[in-house]
């Protein structure tokens, strides 16, 4: 069967299928793999210098209503004056083609958003934040929760794969639901490499719970909003929920006091963290 070459236009729609996004879908794992792969074969063709070579599966997909089988194909780039290896699924047996599976890495990094109270329906402040980065950060899978969901956020942490990068953000509840789960993870030996709460606002906490949080994370980001009024909706509707404040403040390994109100979920994700770079650096563990 002949080769179907997949363009960027083509994994960019992939990743708004139900079967990239939602969870529990039982072709997801698959599904998300085929698009995992797509995306390495562009970017692996588009960097300069080097060679390197993805074996992209195959898969069936759907286009103008008619069922098309994308046959499994090499994508490979080469430097100039380099002989490109030959494609049919193997590798020629040269000193090129040796040094190829270097070049992409072996996971995909996962970052998980969690909002807070009303947040899938009503302001939707993280949920907006989500959309934005699974668009314009294709080479992270992503996973959005709200703060009621945090059995659903156990169960994807742990279906997760070891080794596989895991960053957690969360806001008002849903920081408080990440910090939860997080904390019931760590005390399993299962430990997520960030989790970032901004202005976490919830109920049970204190030394021992932020003990077990910071234990469940390779690094733990607490953002404290301080601005704007008490009788401030949002602020007021943080404080009547009981905000974690600057309870975390000798637990989480960066704690930092913004100037900004409750709601102010985007602006606090680009305030500068540790080694001044932005909270959502962070994330991106960059």
């Amino acid at each position: 069967m002949a080769t179907v070459r997949i363009t960027e236009e083509d994994l960019r729609s992939a990743m708004r299928d139900p079967r990239y996004w939602q969870f529990g879908h039982p072709e997801r794992a698959a599904f998300n793999a085929w698009v995992t792969d797509g995306w390495r074969a562009l970017v692996d063709a588009r960097e300069g210098g080097g060679s390197a070579a993805v074996h992209v599966r195959a898969y069936q997909r759907v286009r103008n209503g008619r069922p098309e089988h994308v046959s499994d194909y090499i994508q490979t780039r080469h430097r100039r004056g380099h002989q490109e290896p030959p494609r049919g699924g193997r590798m020629a047996p040269d000193s090129e083609a040796r040094t190829n599976t270097e070049a992409a890495p072996s996971v995909r990094p996962v970052v998980v958003f969690v909002g807070g109270a009303g947040d899938r329906s009503i302001g939707q402040i993280v949920r907006r934040s989500w959309l934005a980065f699974r668009r314009d950060h294709p080479a992270y899978e992503t996973q959005y929760f709200t703060h009621d969901e945090g059995d659903e956020l156990r169960r994807f942490v742990e279906a997760v794969p070891p080794g596989t990068p895991v960053n957690i953000l969360g806001h008002s509840w849903g920081a408080d639901t990440a910090a939860q789960v997080v904390a019931a993870l760590g005390t399993t030996g299962r430990t997520v490499d960030r989790l970032v709460t901004i202005d976490p606002v919830g109920r049970g906490t204190g030394r021992s719970f932020f003990s077990r949080v910071r234990a469940g994370a390779r690094h733990w980001v607490n953002v404290n909003a301080t601005g704007g009024s008490f009788f401030h909706l949002p602020n007021m509707i943080a404080g009547l929920g009981r905000k974690y404040g600057d309870g975390p403040r000798e637990y989480a390994h960066t704690y930092i006091d913004t100037p900004h109100s409750h709601e102010a979920f985007e602006e606090m994700l680009n305030i500068p963290g540790q080694g001044g770079r932005r909270v959502l650096d962070l994330v991106l563990d960059r």
